[in-house]
């Protein structure tokens, strides 16, 4: 889970009374039986950081009208995966990653229902939520490339993790297109298109190495 949503969860919002619980989002019996009662179901369509998928249709079959569930889809993007044919109520997104795709904007999305949009419209703009025009237009200019650019990102993920799981320096590498990924029968239901350029990956010799590694590099 993004750590600023984790914060928000956690530690914001638990200061207004609002209680969270947190789960697996591998193990669906236990998501299933932890929403009785919850008026508000999120989860990240492929997770940051270890890339794991949900069953965004089996949930949204299992929970009640009055609960809203709530995707995070910005690891993947509509090019790859649109939630709201498999059951989403609100799809976010955060536009400063790939959406925008030039580094030059902060901003963020939330798609829905005409319905829903409207209900939550008014208290948008009370907390200012409101983008700028030139941020507005920018990001119309980087979206008009979403889909050339995702089609590369799909390629390059799928080679740099076939990559990193041969070097003798790797542990271990997160990426969904990989032969031992966890979800194979949700990925193949989910990611048809693309996972995106986002892989996680265990340099060996542990959070030393991992640093080093890091401080090493020229471009990130």
């Amino acid at each position: 889970l993004y750590g600023g949503t984790y914060s928000l969860i956690r530690n914001l919002l638990s200061e207004f009374g609002i209680e969270s619980i947190l789960v697996d989002p591998e193990n669906i019996e236990e998501i299933l039986s932890s929403i009785d009662g919850v008026k508000i179901i999120f989860f990240e369509s492929l997770s940051n950081p270890l890339l794991k998928t949900v069953d965004i249709e089996k949930i949204a079959k299992n929970k009640k009208k009055d609960q809203l569930l709530i995707i995070d889809n910005t690891f993947l993007t509509p090019y790859n995966l649109n939630p709201l044919i498999y059951g989403a109520d609100i799809v976010i997104h955060s536009a400063t990653k790939y959406l925008n795709g030039h580094n030059d904007l902060t901003g963020g999305l939330i798609c829905g229902s005409k319905e829903l949009i409207e209900k939550i419209w008014p208290n948008m703009l009370i907390i200012g939520a409101s983008m700028e025009p030139i941020v507005a237009f920018l990001l119309e200019r980087g979206m008009k490339t979403l889909g050339i650019r995702m089609e590369k990102h799909n390629v390059n993920g799928i080679r740099i993790a076939e990559f990193l799981k041969s070097h003798e320096q790797v542990e271990t590498v997160f990426y969904p297109t990989l032969p031992n990924y966890s979800q194979i029968k949700l990925r193949d239901k989910y990611l048809k298109v693309g996972a995106g350029g986002v892989i996680t990956f265990v340099v060996k010799g542990g959070d030393e190495r991992g640093l080093d590694f890091m401080h090493s590099l020229g471009i990130i």
